[in-house]
């Protein structure tokens, strides 16, 4: 599950669903079908029975009756397949297709019965297990795309080796069910590393990002900021159990729960038991956010925390929050007596040769290296969350990106090992952290993880230590998941 952006934890995307037969290292993007099996018989009025039951699952998906699909499936696959996920699944698929226009049966292999399904904006391809009209034993869904449509994606992917062909395959599905403007992709694989660019930096003018085309790092920021209270530690400027009131000026009597402080690391690790402020920015339109951040002060940001509380003993649960990160950085510029900009340079991006990742950019408006951002409804987008800009608005590129996944991976500076440390106690896997990053055991190794989206760009940084093995997206469209994107490309650098 990736970690990002928002004050909940699948920033992007709707969690994908997926059958319990499924494991979690198999590719979302590339399959979403599962094994089905069924009997066919005959139906009146020129009807089977599947096709009865195609013609009502269409219907409820159509008018966005999902409660009534899933009460379709059998007693034992609905006690296997939760409502919630089940209805996340088919809102993230009704997002992409469509309605459905038409239908009909696609083929049989085997057992096995799919339905072409044909949407609006993209086409899928329905399996059944075991219909009668009334009932199913399983369901699932792939998209339909076409070899033309593969082709047609713009890229600089040389495809000569194993791994330029299977990126390809993952990429350009990702991107064409997802209708992503432009992306690019780092590879670190046991020394060597690999750069694909695909896509557009702008819509309709068909320019394929670089390296060194400008993304923003959205909530990758908070492992940079991680890495900045380790150097903290180091310096003996602090104590992970530092009560942070000790930063603020004035009194802040609510930013502890039953007389438990909120500490540094609570901040760092998502448990502080803070919401993100300002609530209100979030039934804002677009233009009505922008006005506000143009105002919106750090001075005005530290005043708000007088006003918000924590909902449980910090340290004791997962809570994402990026406004108690943006606040970590602030402090760190107490500690400091220096901006963030300027401790980011000085402690991560100037050490490790990021010479394009910074927290301004001067020309970011005329320079044709910063890729144009956009929304789902296709419209431009821009930054737009006022002090956070200046608390962790970091730009960087995948060349840069990849120069950071070596450094992790190598760990030889000693704050960069100390924000892998794992902080928290959870008992809960994917929730556990270290300093900025998300801490989970795999089937490759340990994965330390972070994922990003700001208002324009979405992101996702991977390394696994002990396989040499990293990998970094971008892309120009807000909201994506890219997680299951970085999973299916470690997928292909293991299988080689």
């Amino acid at each position: 599950m990736s970690k990002s952006g928002h004050s909940f934890r699948k920033d992007y995307l709707p969690k994908i669903y997926k059958s319990s037969v499924m494991k979690r290292s198999q590719s979302l993007t590339l399959s979403f079908l599962l094994l089905i099996c069924f009997g066919l018989r005959a139906q009146e009025n020129g009807l089977t029975m599947q096709e009865q039951l195609d013609d009502t699952l269409i219907a409820r998906y159509n008018r966005g009756d999902l409660k009534g699909i899933w009460q379709l499936g059998n007693n034992d696959w609905k006690k296997k397949s939760p409502f919630g996920d089940f209805e996340s699944y088919l809102n993230y698929l009704k997002a992409r297709s469509g309605l459905i226009k038409s239908s009909k049966p696609s083929e049989r292999t085997g057992n096995y019965l799919f339905f072409q399904w044909v949407g609006v904006k993209k086409t899928l391809i329905a399996g059944l297990a075991n219909p009668s009209a009334q009932t199913f034993d399983d369901i699932n869904f792939n998209f339909f795309i076409s070899p033309a449509e593969l082709n047609a994606v713009q890229t600089d992917n040389p495809l000569k080796t194993v791994i330029d062909s299977g990126v390809n395959n993952v990429a350009t599905r990702f991107m064409i069910i997802n209708s992503v403007p432009g992306m690019s992709i780092g590879i670190f694989d046991n020394g060597k590393t690999y750069l694909y660019n695909y896509g557009t930096v702008e819509q309709e003018k068909n320019i394929l990002p670089t390296n060194r085309t400008i993304y923003d790092l959205g909530s990758i920021t908070k492992s940079f900021t991680g890495i900045l209270l380790a150097q903290a530690v180091i310096d003996k400027k602090v104590n992970l159990a530092d009560d942070i009131r000790k930063w603020l000026n004035g009194d802040y009597p609510n930013l502890a729960y039953e007389s438990h402080p909120i500490r540094l690391v609570d901040l760092a690790d998502y448990t502080s038991g803070l919401s993100d402020i300002p609530p209100d920015t979030r039934n804002m339109t677009e233009v009505e956010k922008r006005l506000f951040a143009a105002k919106y002060t750090v001075a005005e940001f530290l005043e708000d925390f007088h006003n918000v509380n924590p909902d449980f003993i910090p340290g004791t649960k997962y809570q994402y929050s990026s406004s108690a990160v943006e606040l970590l950085a602030a402090i760190l510029e107490r500690i400091y007596n220096m901006s963030y900009a300027n401790l980011i340079q000085k402690f991560i991006a100037g050490p490790m040769g990021m010479t394009d990742t910074r927290v301004t950019i001067s020309s970011e408006t005329d320079t044709l290296r910063f890729a144009k951002g956009y929304g789902a409804d296709g419209g431009e987008r821009h930054w737009n969350y006022g002090p956070t800009f200046e608390l962790g608005g970091i730009h960087s590129t995948a060349r840069d990106m990849l120069l950071y996944i070596v450094q992790n991976i190598k760990e030889t500076n000693s704050a960069v090992k100390l924000s892998h440390k794992q902080t928290t106690q959870l008992g809960i896997a994917d929730e556990e952290s270290g300093l900025g990053w998300f801490i989970e055991p795999t089937a490759r190794g340990i994965q330390i993880e972070k994922g990003g989206n700001s208002p324009r760009h979405s992101s996702e940084c991977i390394l696994i230590r002990e396989k040499n093995i990293g990998v970094i997206c971008f892309t120009n469209l807000q909201g994506q998941d890219l997680q299951n994107l970085a999973q299916d490309i470690l997928d292909q650098i293991t299988k080689k």
